[in-house]
């Protein structure tokens, strides 16, 4: 059997005012997972997705390196801070990986 990881983010799962085609497109990688893995399932084939909130990358940068929006993003994250590219890696590892769901 195998496995497939799909990378979404947490603005699939919400509305957000002013990025609209990305959480549009967060929403489909959300939608392929689930439908991937009822179409794989009978073929011991494992989808899993991975839905991050603010991770640091250059795509985040605008909110990373402006100090007033960090800190509001931030206040909305239990453990006060953001998720790194380490962070993912280990979780598609993780879910990549025969113990996994």
């Amino acid at each position: 059997a195998g496995s497939i990881v799909i990378v979404s983010s947490f603005w699939g799962l919400k509305a957000n005012i002013g990025i609209p085609a990305y959480a549009a497109s967060k929403v489909g990688a959300i939608s392929l997972t689930k439908t991937l893995g009822q179409a794989f399932a009978a073929d011991g084939i494992r989808v899993n997705g991975l839905a991050p909130g603010l991770v640091d990358t250059k795509l985040t940068k605008v909110t990373t390196q402006n100090p007033d929006r960090l800190e509001g993003a931030l206040a909305h994250i239990p453990q006060r801070r953001m998720g790194t590219p380490e962070d993912m890696a280990g979780g598609g590892v993780f879910f990549s990986s025969p113990p996994s769901p």
